[in-house]
Parts: C-alpha cells; sequence; structure tokens
C-alpha cells in the first residue's frame, strides 16, 4: 500500500487520466477518460469479523473496548504489507 501526502488543507486536486487502445475494427482507437480513484470505505472491528482484507488502515487508538480488538483487527489483513497502523498508542486502555 502505498501513502500519499495530502496537499494544502487537505485538499488534493485529482487529475483525470487517458487510455488509448484498438478496437475490434483495426482502423480506430478508443480512448477511455477517468479519474485514478479507487473504492473504499470504513468499518468498525465488530462488522468485519469473520471477513479478511487484502488492504486495511488500522486505528488502535484510546476508543478500542477490549485488548482482543486489536488482535482481531490486525487479524484481518492478508499480509502485513497491506496494513497500515495509524494511531498506535504505547498501552491500550481497555473500557
Amino acid at each position: 500500500m502505498q501513502e500519499k501526502n495530502i496537499g494544502n488543507n487537505g485538499v488534493h486536486r485529482i487529475e483525470p487520466i487517458s487510455v488509448q487502445f484498438p478496437t475490434k475494427r483495426s482502423y480506430s482507437t478508443a480512448e477511455r477518460r477517468m479519474l485514478p480513484l479507487i473504492l473504499s470505505w470504513a468499518s468498525t472491528v465488530h462488522k468485519m469479523q469473520d471477513n479478511t482484507v487484502g488492504y486495511a488502515v488500522v486505528h488502535l487508538g484510546r476508543k478500542l473496548f477490549t485488548a482482543g480488538q486489536a488482535y482481531v483487527a490486525l487479524s484481518l489483513v492478508k499480509s502485513l504489507d497491506g496494513l497500515l497502523i495509524e494511531e498506535l498508542i504505547g498501552q491500550l486502555e481497555t473500557h
């Protein structure tokens, strides 16, 4: 997973890209213009139990209810390359 720096005040301009490819008729080409976006979503640890994902951003901050939630959140990802840990604190406090 590649982390990108967001520009001024959290605003980042996304430029459209164009891709040209040959059509079934060899004398012409088609062009596709698109925004280079990847769909993503947020979920809670409870809702993600029994799921496996390729990439995840995990927040391990003070809002965890139990230390077991951290284990569940970290075990959802297929490999360490797909894991980004944010808001990691030294000692997890459980409520």
